[in-house]
């Protein structure tokens, strides 16, 4: 009798400073700091942190096995583990084929977690990656996870559009823009970008059945967008957007001396 195919768990994009990784559809980002010259991202399950990226720009020449001695011993020194961490700095459990970088080291870790960690120097972006999968030291396949995740794992964008992605917001930037402005709380997240003189801000609205309170889309359109278009004459019209109710706004701006400025005789 043939075997049953292995059911395979939905997954997401997430996508921050031209990062991008499919995770499980349940796992949400847990915390994230910086831009793009510098940061840090966690990805968490239900139950606990489970992906780490640090990054960081290449200054100088670059060793990646002093940066990878440098973080292990942290790791090590750091008095809010329960229990020793015991590290392997030369690991063999993925390939730098797999991981698709040219200069990459792999790493390991076990205290009362255990954890599979990759650092790679990428000449196209010019950055610094550390990124590690998180587990139970005995969770049964842990291993395979960390590698399909850190070889899906990609530190810039493949083409001239940037991915950001993040509770339940996806969108894609030209990669002119540089992130202006981030806004992350219960109920709604926005992300700003500029490339002078434009300016694109891309803001998703959570539990919206309650933050309308059953005024129709336009009127909770131009309410939230009201300060957006102080300096402009707003036209709002109702309308779709694949197939969901949606509302067109276009401003027209006016002058710096106001729409009716005679000059002259």
């Amino acid at each position: 009798m043939p075997s049953q195919p292995e059911t395979t768990q939905p997954e997401h994009v997430i996508g921050w400073q031209g990062l991008t990784v499919s995770v499980p559809e349940d796992w949400t980002v847990g915390a994230v700091t910086g831009d793009y010259h510098e940061g840090y991202l966690r990805i968490d399950s239900p139950d606990c942190p489970r992906l780490e990226v640090r990054w960081g720009e290449a200054k100088g020449s670059v060793n990646l096995s002093r940066t990878v001695d440098r973080y292990l011993r942290t790791l090590q020194r750091d008095r809010k583990q329960p229990q020793p961490v015991t590290v392997d700095a030369e690991a063999k459990f993925i390939s730098k084929r797999k991981v698709g970088k040219d200069e990459m080291q792999a790493f390991t870790w076990q205290g009362k977690q255990k954890g599979y960690g990759v650092a790679w120097y990428c000449g196209k972006c010019g950055r610094i990656v550390i990124a590690q999968v998180l587990g139970q030291p005995e969770e049964p396949g842990l291993e395979e996870r960390a590698v399909r995740l850190l070889a899906n794992l990609e530190d810039h964008p493949r083409d001239e559009w940037v991915t950001w992605a993040l509770y339940d917001l996806h969108t894609q930037v030209p990669k002119q823009f540089e992130q202006s402005g981030v806004v992350l709380r219960a109920g709604l997240t926005e992300l700003s970008f500029r490339r002078e003189p434009e300016r694109i801000v891309v803001s998703r609205w959570g539990m919206a059945q309650f933050a309308r309170r059953g005024r129709p889309l336009e009127a909770w359109a131009r309410q939230q967008l009201g300060k957006q278009f102080r300096a402009m004459r707003p036209v709002a019209a109702e309308t779709l957007f694949r197939g969901h109710e949606a509302v067109r706004v276009v401003g027209e701006a006016q002058t710096p001396l106001g729409p009716w400025v005679r000059i002259g005789r």
